[in-house]
């Protein structure tokens, strides 16, 4: 416990003591005291100190344990200090350093104030002659620390061995050397092509908006030249005010070892969907389509898939992916392939009969550049008219009585669509 209050210059075994400690005066007291702190004032003069005492009293046997005192009896007139006792001096801790040991615990017991053991009590910190105190620091980033320094007492490492007295603890820092593993190391060509000639690429390291400068802020070491096409490494080591190393991969490449991504499509109505596999390094993808003879670039994307819309039903399109690595697009179209979109989906014909005319009437076709009607006559399908894509109603009259077979198809991209006539085949029936 801790009493923390005042002790009076006045009281008798008839009045009544308002301490937080143990106090004992009759004769032959035997009392045991552990894990005390008296952390208050004395003003009693001769008569009274909160750790041992005998008062107009045979002898008082007093036995302290981790008990300690802050302040001395001003005489020993009928009074004796436990000798197990430990007076205790205060530490404090300068900016940045922290001090060893938990806070006490506060207890109230029958109306008297008092804290359970601890180093750290009201904002201060105890400890006797001769004991051992570990130091820490909260020092803030970037800094280094170099040591403590105490104002009395023995320091070695983290560890304040105390004086008789009270002592004052500070730290020792300088600023510390930044962590250069945090810089971006960029090249100016990351991807270089193959030239069979020793090739140094150009690099710049930048922490943060600051661009360092090689032999004053570091070394660089590694495959900084090189001749031969794959993958090289340069390590960049901290120097003067910084510290620790990173490292950063450069490429030769040629054509007979780069490979192009491999594409897949799936089909859709007027577009077709690519997906490729990755190529490493890649920065960026170009979707090209081969038109008039040369492929042409129609999209530039960072993503492995690329959906191509507009297309005619039916149409081939000739396409392929290229790749750009560390700011030049490799060529290679030999990844090329055919795609082609859905085929057009066949009119839907509706039927009217009124007297000898009927009327069919379907939705326009996607595309569609002419419509044909044909009629199913002595086991084939013959055409009975064409016209331009622009109408998709088809009415004929004075038919002759009789139960016919008709079917609407679409001419798209320069090929009529005449699959499965018989499926699509309307029955029209003149009375």
């Amino acid at each position: 416990m801790v009493y923390s209050g005042t002790i009076g210059s006045k009281a008798y075994y008839s009045d009544f003591v308002n301490v937080g400690g143990i106090i004992g005066w009759a004769d032959n007291a035997n009392i045991t005291m552990s894990d005390c702190l008296f952390a208050g004032e004395y003003s009693g003069g001769s008569k009274f100190h909160p750790i041992g005492c005998k008062y107009d009293a045979a002898s008082a046997s007093i036995k302290c344990t981790n008990v300690y005192y802050t302040v001395q009896p001003t005489s020993v007139e009928k009074h004796t200090l436990a000798d197990t006792s430990k007076p205790a001096h205060t530490i404090t801790a300068g900016e940045y350093v922290t001090v060893g040991g938990s806070k006490a615990t506060q207890y109230n017991v029958s109306g008297i104030t008092a804290y359970g053991t601890g180093l750290a009590y009201n904002g201060k910190y105890y400890a006797a002659k001769d004991e051992t105190v570990t130091l820490g620091n909260t020092l803030p980033a970037g800094h280094d620390l170099t040591g403590y320094t105490a104002s009395a007492g023995t320091i070695d490492g983290d560890t304040l061995t105390m004086p008789d007295s009270d002592v004052t603890v500070n730290v020792e820092y300088e600023l510390g050397a930044i962590d250069i593993s945090l810089a971006a190391v960029s090249f100016e060509r990351r991807h270089i092509v193959y030239t069979g000639e020793e090739i140094t690429p150009k690099f710049t390291v930048k922490f943060g908006d600051t661009v360092l400068t090689e032999g004053i802020d570091y070394t660089v070491s590694g495959e900084t030249s090189a001749v031969d096409a794959g993958e090289h490494t340069i390590t960049i080591t901290g120097v003067g005010g910084y510290k620790n190393t990173v490292s950063a991969v450069w490429v030769i490449g040629d054509a007979s070892t780069y490979v192009p991504p491999v594409i897949t499509y799936v089909k859709g109505d007027g577009a077709v969907r690519l997906d490729w596999t990755a190529v490493r390094g890649a920065e960026s993808y170009a979707v090209m389509a081969y038109l008039n003879g040369e492929w042409t670039k129609i999209a530039e994307c960072d993503s492995n898939t690329y959906t191509i819309t507009g297309l005619t039903p039916v149409k081939e399109y000739k396409v392929a992916v290229i790749t750009k690595l560390d700011g030049e697009w490799f060529t290679d179209t030999s990844n090329a392939i055919v795609v082609t979109p859905n085929a057009p989906v066949y009119p839907q014909v509706n039927v009217e009969v009124r007297g000898n005319a009927f009327r069919l009437s379907w939705d326009a076709v996607p595309g569609a550049e002419k419509y044909a009607v044909a009629y199913y006559s002595a086991g084939k399908w013959r055409l009975l008219d064409q016209f331009d894509a622009t109408r998709t109603v088809y009415t004929r009259t004075k038919v002759p009585a009789g139960t016919y077979q008709l079917a609407v198809g679409a001419r798209v991209d320069g090929k009529w669509d005449i699959s499965n006539l018989n499926q699509r085949a309307v029955t029209v029936t003149i009375k």
